[in-house]
């Protein structure tokens, strides 16, 4: 008894695995993919954010003589920074 009822029911699964396939195949793709030729160019990349900016370092800049102060000049540590 046991026998004919998993051979049973694996004929009804069987049997709704091709229907499902069947059916699913005529309906047609589920998805629309477009495709696009491969091009070199540029990549914009844009970040939009919230919150609040930090600095890197924080300098206290003064003199010890009373003036106004006309540039400053590159870090010795760092050509880049000024």
């Amino acid at each position: 008894m046991k026998k004919l009822l998993a051979f049973l029911l694996l004929l009804c699964m069987g049997g709704g695995a091709v229907y499902y396939v069947s059916h699913k195949s005529a309906a047609g793709p589920l998805m629309h993919l477009r495709t696009e030729a491969i091009r070199r160019g540029d990549l914009l990349s844009t970040v939009n954010a919230t919150g609040t900016l930090q600095p890197e370092e924080i300098v206290n800049v003064g003199a010890q003589v009373a003036g106004l102060i006309v540039s400053f000049g590159e870090d010795p540590n760092s050509p880049s920074k000024h």
